[in-house]
């Protein structure tokens, strides 16, 4: 399962993907693809266009990480809403938590 973990504190915002979502194996998975691609066209755009200088991006194996303030906090909660309609299509297979300080 991918956990999707996005989190609010103040101007700050944020969000962290882990996992895999079983419905293919590795390197073959559209869902897992999906969400990779979703990731880190919001991290490349925080980073590169809106050159938000709060961003921090951390990109693992399986482990995709963003914080920023300022004009990356908008296109996190796109990223929210884009896996929101994900979760919709393949239940089971995305869990989002929002953490809110």
């Amino acid at each position: 399962m991918i956990t999707a973990v996005f989190t609010k504190s103040g101007s700050t915002a944020g969000f962290t993907l882990t996992g895999h979502s079983d419905l293919a194996e590795h390197g073959s998975d559209v869902l897992c693809a999906a969400v990779s691609s979703a990731a880190m066209l919001i991290c490349n755009t925080v980073t590169d266009v809106l050159c938000d200088p709060t961003a921090e991006v951390s990109v693992e194996d399986d482990r995709i990480s963003l914080t920023c303030a300022q004009k990356g906090t908008d296109m996190v909660s796109a990223l929210l809403l884009h896996m929101q309609l994900l979760s919709q299509q393949y239940p089971g297979n995305i869990l989002i938590k929002e953490v809110k300080s």
